[in-house]
């Protein structure tokens, strides 16, 4: 397969990944910190390079094949986890977010649920208020992901998005809520096994990883689908606010399928090195500096012993 840097050469960069990074902070943290990803428009200027098709295709066969394989197994045992993340640019604080698994009732049907929040700090929301919070809802049997949620506050700006997923019919079917402009956008999107951001982060808490295999994921965010690989660049001790952990280390590489597009490639992701796999650190290079997150505080479910 080569090394990630190699599968990289030939990328070409969109200008829109030349902003600096403003939006969808929540999506950013859970993928991020979760290990699946940043889907929003980041990135620092870079040399212009393109994905080759074949190279997308080489990974697309490492895919699951049915949806059936993206059970989040790992996700009973962490009812009642709680995670804090701070995050922020180049050591200034600017937002905090929190995860939490529990359980929950939807029209007499129980679900297990992952759901966060994330906001700006008092003195980042004069620049910049954000407000955004997420759930998504996993069905306790199949164990597969079957409604997502997303509520984004950012200054005026009010949008709600949710996607029921079918995955006996290989459908997403999307609807987006612009509250602020008081519009309504719907669509069908073919999919043939994507999670949405919150899934795909519990998902990958489940994975093993090794030199020799990288992950590749599909990951529905908004109605866009995106090729997330996840590459294995060894074990560290790391120190973050929570404490001190041996740490897996990965390099997320996030390609946007339909334009061809690297979204992220200049970011690392930091794990536990053990059963749970929890987030501890990540940081990711802009146009202007670094941006990171940081566990602050966890708080272990209580089917396992809390080792940290």
């Amino acid at each position: 397969m080569g090394s990630g840097r190699d599968r990289v050469r030939g990328i070409r960069m969109s200008e829109a990944n030349k902003r600096a990074p403003r939006g969808r902070l929540l999506v950013l943290i859970v993928l991020l910190l979760s290990v699946a990803l940043s889907l929003s428009d980041s990135g620092e200027p870079r040399r212009e390079k393109s994905l080759a098709m074949k190279q997308i295709e080489e990974l697309k066969q490492i895919l699951p094949k049915e949806g059936s394989a993206y059970k989040i197994k790992l996700l009973p045992r962490l009812v009642g986890e709680k995670i804090q993340f701070e995050c922020g640019w180049q050591g200034i604080h600017g937002a905090t977010a929190r995860l939490y698994v529990d359980e929950v009732d939807r029209n007499g049907k129980r679900y297990l649920r992952i759901r966060g929040r994330a906001s700006t700090s008092k003195a980042i929301d004069p620049l910049w208020k954000m407000r955004d919070w997420g759930e998504s809802l996993v069905d306790p049997e199949s164990l597969l992901c079957e409604r997502y949620t997303f509520e984004s506050r950012e200054n005026k700006r009010h949008r709600i998005t949710e996607v029921v997923f079918d995955l006996a019919q290989g459908v997403a079917n999307y609807t987006k809520h612009k509250l602020d402009r008081k519009k309504v956008r719907r669509k069908v999107l073919p999919i043939r096994a994507a999670l949405d951001p919150f899934a795909a982060g519990y998902f990958v808490r489940g994975l093993e990883f090794s030199p020799e295999s990288p992950q590749v994921i599909e990951v529905l965010s908004g109605d866009d689908i995106y090729l997330v690989t996840l590459y294995y660049l060894g074990k560290e001790k790391i120190k973050v606010k929570a404490g001190t952990f041996q740490a897996i280390k990965l390099r997320p590489l996030i390609v946007k399928v339909k334009r061809n597009e690297v979204k992220l490639d200049d970011a690392t992701v930091w794990l536990s090195d053990d059963e749970l796999h929890i987030p501890l650190k990540f940081t990711s290079r802009v146009w202007v500096g670094e941006v990171y997150g940081e566990l602050v505080k966890y708080e272990a479910p209580a089917s396992f012993d809390a080792q940290h």
